[in-house]
């Protein structure tokens, strides 16, 4: 009697190979996998299936479970399922030690993936624009179960952590921002906008025109200021980030609710049937690192303004 004949009179009857307790475990497994992907397609990267099958570099042989790529961006990402802490220790030891190599052979790497995987290729020749040195290849490694915080601080150097809390959390806001949550994803992986694309290797900064307010005009505490300035929906969305609860940033810090898919649904759709659009004040906090100059572009010290004086910021690094 073949197998699938009997698999299918066990399902009949009710029977089953597993226990319970290994269905369930099965089904946790699957669902970590899909939910890796889901969220990486949601915020518009590209899925290269790479999942068993073996690569050589440089006389090394390994696997990368999958790869997704955005642009110039190459995350090879590892997942892992395994419950014991013993094994996941084990088990990331020795795919640091194959990231350790593969980082020291980035171009002879990709020109595996493109020899061994078409997607890969594809990938590729659709991003011409592109040259094997512009490529910034990220290692991440995700657990279903978590992981000791001693052992993520050993390896913070060589990948990024990709927590299933965390998963949750980016899953969650790709269903509800789509494309616009790869700028946090981004984020997440160590990026800043010059590493992204070529269009941004020169500068990142960005200048605008504002109006700086003294303590009494904003209503703020002694030694805060206040700068009021227009800023366009695609600089806000590359750069600046949301402090929310269960993120991935520091937690003692968090305060603001995830994305209502429901009302940010609704919102669209308000918008685009009345052809509409919100005007918002948003309170953004700057970046030490922010320049304040008067028009002339000369530096100016906030602390000595006492009236309301026009002004040029100017800002390298994102917003929060």
């Amino acid at each position: 009697m073949g197998k699938s004949i009997r698999r299918r009179r066990q399902a009949k009857r009710g029977g089953s190979r597993f226990s319970q307790e290994e269905l369930s475990k099965r089904r946790a497994a699957r669902r970590h996998k899909t939910d890796i992907r889901t969220t990486f397609l949601n915020a518009g990267f590209e899925h290269i299936p790479t999942r068993d099958k073996e690569i050589r570099v440089a006389e090394r042989r390994g696997e990368i479970d999958a790869v997704y790529a955005h642009e110039n961006i190459v995350v090879c990402l590892e997942d892992t399922q395994l419950s014991g802490q013993g094994e996941i220790v084990e088990h990331l030891r020795k795919k640091v030690e194959f990231w350790r190599h593969l980082r020291n052979h980035k171009t002879e790497l990709l020109h595996v993936l493109r020899r061994r995987f078409p997607a890969f290729r594809g990938y590729m020749q659709r991003h011409p624009t592109y040259e094997t040195a512009e490529y910034r290849v990220v290692y991440v490694y995700t657990s279903l179960n978590d992981l000791d915080a001693t052992h993520k601080h050993r390896y913070a150097d060589e990948c990024r952590f990709l927590d299933h809390s965390f998963l949750k959390y980016f899953l969650s806001i790709s269903r509800t921002i789509h494309r616009s949550a790869r700028f946090e994803i981004l984020k997440f992986l160590g990026l800043e906008l010059k590493d992204v694309g070529t269009q941004r290797s020169a500068s990142d900064v960005t200048e605008y025109e504002a109006l700086l307010l003294p303590e009494a005009a904003s209503s703020f505490p002694e030694g805060h200021k206040l700068v009021s300035f227009l800023v366009d929906p695609e600089m806000l969305l590359e750069r600046a980030y949301v402090l929310r609860s269960d993120s991935w940033r520091d937690s003692d810090c968090l305060y603001q609710r995830l994305l209502m898919k429901s009302k940010i649904n609704s919102m669209r759709e308000y918008l685009a049937a009345e052809g509409r659009v919100f005007v918002n004040n948003i309170i953004a906090t700057l970046p030490e690192q922010c320049q304040i100059c008067d028009r002339q572009g000369n530096l100016i010290t906030p602390s000595e303004v006492d009236k309301i004086t026009p002004v040029l910021i100017s800002c390298t690094v994102y917003f929060h």
